[in-house]
């Protein structure tokens, strides 16, 4: 189990830098690493399950902390400027 947490946390500082398919790839990965060595007899069944719900956490992840925001500045005439966010 230390192993598969070392491993995860390599894998997500790893990942700092990618784009949301890669983001849900590494979230896979890690889920169905983690499912499998965590679901006892039902291997498959736990790998499976963890590696769509790290997926799913993977692009939750890489949205919270995606920098490249749109936003838009209303102008005189009521079309749209699309200009980048303000950071928060």
């Amino acid at each position: 189990m230390k192993n598969v947490l070392i491993t995860a946390t390599a894998l997500a500082f790893l990942a700092a830098c990618d784009t949301p398919g890669q983001s849900a790839a590494t979230g896979a990965a890690i889920g169905a690493g983690i499912g499998a060595a965590t679901a006892g007899k039902d291997e498959k069944g736990g790998a499976l399950f963890g590696g769509v719900a790290g997926a799913i956490a993977g692009i939750a992840v890489h949205a919270a902390r995606s920098d490249s925001r749109t936003c838009y500045v209303l102008n005189d005439d009521g079309t749209r400027t699309y200009v980048d966010c303000p950071p928060l």
